[in-house]
């Protein structure tokens, strides 16, 4: 470990040659220039400009029909890449071929893509449709030859993350949030080893028969993931994804030349335990290991070793100033003090980025003071340099950062939040306070992140509050103490969380049955691992009265007889619990439940005042008899879990959570009666292996669905028309229904080849049309075949090509709904005919059992004269 930079060291074998331009600039834009020129991207060009960006745009009004040399040069030379996509971006061969360049240089170089949807749809950009689509197949009349690699370019693109205008409004703070992201990309640059490790491994995989990027591999081991990591890699590698035996899967490994980057290695044995030795591998193999240990390079025997390097002191200043000084320009008067900074940072990027946030807007008396305070702090302590924006805080804000550095870091924002409130704090402008001073951040899942260096500082800080006496601290996370906290029964008042991966533990804890009430200030406890190993009968005292995530898995106790009015959450899965609490409880602050495979669980407790409570997990509860009546009272779930309750022989007749969004039932063989639902979010409904008889009318309440499935409900007969009131619904998919014996009202139309015809009313014109399609089972076991509907005009104008959904192997047949909505050329057409055809993704021509047609109309307001008579369509099957 380099004690300047705090960064790893960097073993990297010697690569076959090649070649890019170093960054000459740190963005690159790519825009339609008649449609954001003179608005949203000369924004977003000014605010980058103003942070001291160096930001390329070509301002050339004049294109050719080819990009030019000196462009696609100025692509390559850039560090990240901004795609600004706008509604007639695809009507362009010139940006076509910049985007192609772009992930050209994503996947050669690791240039960093970000796209920004400006007034247009992602979906439309990602499936070429909408008015974004239509100028795109415009352009492919001229550039056949390139539409499908544009397209795969274009869809590759909005699958990326990205920023959307639609979603972050006004303008203004889209082009600031922009602008923050690449100042924060920038950055990475500067200070991430794995960043480094991720370019060259992007650079030159592709001269390799196999390569994998092992990420966080000494997490894995220290969380018991190293076996599931190496399934991964091999699987990746050899590209088999079945499972096999490990030796013989090494031995496979070991005859093909493989690029392996190993991140965050802290002992030779993780390699060891995912690949064996590495003189086992294949000539001409590279290896790259990044760890904070050189020792663990020279273990290796590593060919070439790199070491991080602290800033050199032009791209410290820049960095320091870009979080010391509004819009990152060095204020003159305050060049000597920074001067000190940077050389108190010791160029180690985190620190400049700690001490910028630390002294911005401050005055000359302030940054003084603080410069005199570093001079106390040894040069090698770049933990107590990092201990200045702790000391910063008041003790709310204390709390919360020793709280996510023992126990919350990695966990979604919401949960924190939701853990934070529910203590008395108010946690969103606390967490604002730690994001501003960068002792926090966010990841693009919304999950709270910090630097382990932060990390571990935060730790010490606990572990110093009672350095020989565990049960004296404040947290509890490492596995000893807690082994000798519990065992011996000298937790105290002062505990406040306890954090166990019961995986490390290498011995049974018998555990006292006062324990818990030992520890009456306790608000978070995790015990989590694959085997239970905190033994216990029962507890006594007052257990958990403060506790506001309880989590215990694989939890022997038969009852949880607790006082649960302050629990945020409850995670109990695999528990021997029979039954929680007897008593009606206070539950506001209950947001979810998980006691997932909890077999012996026979009853729910009464949740009616739970009113907050949005998870409740019970899969695979194998006694579960029943839910309790008063879950149809949980305003607010969103995730009901049922699956494989066995056992379940019935629901609440009806359950009005109108923020629904999951139901599992699956296996839930003896559940016989469909509860009504009256929810507008749940868009995907799947039951199988349901006992249910019918699927009844109040399906339609279900008003935003989009996706039912229906398989190996052996006991279902009927299934209510309702679903065709389903306005959003575009698939169904039933299968292996055996005792199906009707589904109700759906229009038919010859099946032998001869043409359905609806005559259409006077005075009125179709608007669109919706059909239902039975195609029987007709493939061979392991193929997935995706079906197409395409529509013509008689004058063989394409009008649309949709799909249908994927049909999988089963002895059943399959059930699909589409529509088609007409558009005013279309609707000019009057005398026109409309066919349509179903095939596979292959072309292949799909046997049609029995089809129908619905037609929906719209008054003709401005004529009431009789027009032609009938607009014809014509099923060609």
């Amino acid at each position: 470990m380099n004690p300047r930079s705090n960064e790893y060291d960097v073993s990297v074998m010697a690569p076959p040659s090649s070649s890019r331009n170093s960054n000459k600039y740190d963005v690159f834009l790519s825009f339609r220039g008649e449609d954001t020129r003179d608005n949203f991207t000369s924004h977003l060009y000014s605010a980058l400009w103003h942070n001291n960006i160096e930001t390329f745009i070509d301002n050339d009004l004049k294109r050719g029909d080819e990009i030019s040399q000196s462009l696609l040069d100025t692509i390559e030379a850039s560090a990240i890449s901004i795609i600004i996509f706008s509604e007639r971006y695809a009507s362009s061969g010139w940006c076509l071929d910049e985007l192609s360049k772009i992930f050209e240089c994503k996947h050669d170089y690791g240039q960093i893509v970000i796209p920004v949807f400006c007034r247009v749809d992602p979906s439309h950009v990602r499936r070429q449709t909408g008015t974004f689509g239509d100028y795109f197949s415009k352009l492919g009349e001229r550039y056949p030859e390139k539409m499908q690699r544009w397209g795969n370019t274009l869809t590759e693109a909005a699958n990326l993350s990205g920023f959307d205008s639609h979603v972050i409004r006004p303008e203004s703070k889209l082009v600031e949030e922009i602008a923050n992201e690449i100042l924060e990309r920038l950055d990475d640059t500067f200070q991430s080893k794995t960043t480094i490790a991720d370019a060259v491994f992007n650079k030159i995989s592709r001269h390799f028969e196999g390569s994998y990027f092992a990420q966080n591999v000494r997490e894995a081991e220290e969380t018991g993931g190293i076996k599931d990591l190496q399934k991964e890699l091999l699987s990746d590698v050899l590209n088999d994804r079945i499972l096999r035996d490990v030796r013989s899967q090494l031995n496979r490994l070991a005859r093909k030349m493989v690029l392996l980057v190993f991140d965050d290695v802290n002992n030779p044995r993780q390699i060891e335990s995912l690949i064996g030795h590495l003189d086992h591998l294949a000539s001409g193999s590279r290896v790259i290991i990044t760890t904070r240990d050189k020792q663990v390079l020279k273990n290796c025997w590593a060919g070439q070793i790199y070491q991080m390097k602290e800033l050199v002191y032009t791209d410290a200043q820049k960095l320091f100033s870009q979080y010391a000084f509004r819009g990152g320009h060095l204020d003159s008067s305050y060049t000597e003090l920074t001067d000190k900074a940077i050389k108190y940072a010791q160029g180690v990027p985190l620190a400049l980025k700690v001490l910028g946030c630390y002294l911005c807007g401050r005055s000359k008396e302030e940054w003084e003071s603080a410069m005199r305070k570093l001079e106390i702090i040894p040069h090698v302590e770049i933990q107590e340099v990092l201990k200045i924006s702790y000391d910063s805080l008041d003790d709310s804000q204390k709390n919360i950062f020793l709280d996510i550095a023992c126990f919350l870091e990695g966990e979604h924002r919401d949960k924190v939040i939701s853990f934070f409130d529910a203590s008395g704090l108010e946690a969103k402008i606390e967490l604002s306070v730690l994001e501003g001073k960068s002792l926090i951040n966010l990841d693009v899942f919304d999950q709270i992140r910090m630097h382990d260096l932060l990390r571990d500082m935060g730790r010490e800080i606990v572990r110093n509050e009672s350095v020989d006496y565990p049960g004296k601290r404040s947290r509890l996370w490492h596995h000893n103490d807690i082994y000798e906290v519990l065992k011996k029964n000298t937790g105290t008042e002062k505990i406040k969380g306890i954090f166990l991966d019961m995986n490390k533990v290498n011995r049974e804890i018998h555990m006292n049955f006062y324990a818990f009430s030992k520890m009456p200030n306790l608000r978070f406890l995790r015990m989590y691992g694959d085997e239970n190993k905190c033994l216990v009968s029962h507890l006594e005292g007052v257990p958990f009265a403060e506790v506001r995530h309880l989590e215990w898995a694989r939890c022997p106790l038969k009852t949880l007889n607790i006082c649960a009015e302050k629990l945020v959450s409850l995670k109990m899965p695999r528990s021997k619990v029979q039954q929680l609490w007897d008593d009606v409880q206070d539950l506001v602050n209950l947001k979810e439940i998980d006691l997932s495979r909890s077999e012996s669980l026979t009853k729910l407790p009464d949740l009616s005042r739970a009113k907050n409570l949005e998870i409740l997990w019970l899969r695979g509860c194998l006694s579960l008899v029943e839910t309790h009546s008063t879950i149809q009272y949980l305003n607010k779930l969103e995730d009901l879990d049922l699956d494989y309750c066995i056992s379940l022989t019935s629901l609440p007749t009806s359950i009005h959570s109108k923020h629904l969004k999951e139901l599992s039932l699956r296996g839930c063989s003896n559940l016989k009666i469909f509860p009504e639902i009256t929810s507008c979010h749940m868009w995907r409904l799947e039951l199988t292996k349901v006992g249910i008889k019918e699927l009844p009318s109040s399906i339609e309440c279900l008003s935003n669905l989009q996706y039912l499935y229906i398989w190996d409900c052996s006991e279902l007969e009927s299934i209510s028309s309702s679903i065709f009131k389903l306005n959003s619904l575009e698939s169904i998919d039933i299968s292996n229904c055996s005792n199906l014996k009707r589904f109700l009202e759906i229009p038919s139309c010859n099946i032998d080849g001869g043409t359905g015809i609806e005559q259409l009313a006077s005075c009125k014109i179709l608007v669109g049309f919706a059909f239902c399609i039975v195609v029987p089972h007709c493939w061979e076991p392991c193929e997935t075949h995706e079906v197409f509907c395409g529509l013509k005009h008689k004058s063989q104008r394409n009008l649309d090509r949709r799909s249908l959904g994927r049909i999988s192997y089963v002895e059943s047949d399959h059930v699909f709904l589409g529509s088609y909505l007409l558009g005013y050329e279309d609707l000019s057409k009057r005398d026109d005919e409309v066919s349509f055809y179903i095939s596979t993704i292959y072309g292949d021509d799909v046997e049609v059992k029995q089809c129908g047609i619905h037609f929906v109309y719209a008054q003709d307001s401005t004529e009431s004269r009789e027009e032609e008579e009938e607009d014809l369509l014509r099923y060609l099957l």
